[in-house]
């Protein structure tokens, strides 16, 4: 028998405001299946816990992700087929946003969703294959959907960690998860280690220097 599992990501809501945005949508492909199935809700890690993508579906297949977690860099670089050199490059979910070269202000996380997958693919170009300039550092940047991308951080002489922290403010890490946050303040964040290793301080090195050149990089890039 075989199974087809539709996860309709991003479509989540509240039941505390009715009616909800599925209630009041247009979306007679859905409720035809609907009307042809088992229908129910469930929390993928708890009720208090927004999971990244990539938990969830994890969960959705019947894994803990609480114990169980390749990472959605990981996958999304496996989904692009790209190869990872194990140990000495750190794959990496990326999104192009749109930001203030000067404060590093997030004006918008996703370019309003607006990046064409062409477009997302010339600026792909221009930051793949950069020398970072410190610790042998090197990145490859593989545009994939729309502004989602994939960002490989590697060094060409010493080991690295996943074990560091998001840039991106909306997200934090706790323990194998990364975490929706509430509320956060719409600035670029400095990649940090998490657990002190010297292997997670070099990563957060070349994250950081990968993320101050891109800024310059794109900057002035045509299609901005």
């Amino acid at each position: 028998m075989k199974i087809l599992i539709i996860v309709i990501d991003g479509a989540g809501d509240t039941l505390k405001y009715r009616p909800t945005s599925l209630e009041l949508a247009s979306k007679p492909g859905m409720d035809a299946l609907s009307r042809r199935s088992v229908a129910g809700c469930f929390y993928p890690i708890d009720s208090e816990t927004p999971p990244e993508s990539d938990a969830a579906v994890f969960s959705i297949l019947g894994y803990d992700p609480r114990k169980i977690s390749i990472g959605r860099g990981l996958l999304e670089a496996l989904g692009v087929g790209v190869r990872i050199k194990e140990g000495y490059e750190v794959a990496f979910r990326a999104n192009f946003a749109t930001v203030d070269p000067i404060t590093r202000r997030i004006i918008d996380r996703r370019v309003g969703r607006s990046l064409s997958s062409h477009e997302a693919r010339e600026l792909a170009k221009s930051i793949d294959g950069i020398e970072l300039g410190i610790h042998g550092g090197y990145a490859r940047v593989i545009a994939s959907i729309g502004h989602r991308a994939v960002v490989i951080i590697g060094s060409s002489r010493r080991m690295l960690s996943a074990e560091v922290s998001n840039t991106d403010p909306a997200y934090a890490k706790e323990g194998k998860l990364s975490i929706a946050l509430k509320s956060f303040k719409p600035f670029v964040e400095p990649c940090r280690a998490v657990n002190g290793s010297e292997t997670a301080k070099i990563t957060c090195d070349l994250v950081n220097e990968f993320t101050s050149k891109v800024i310059n990089i794109l900057e002035n890039h045509p299609i901005n």
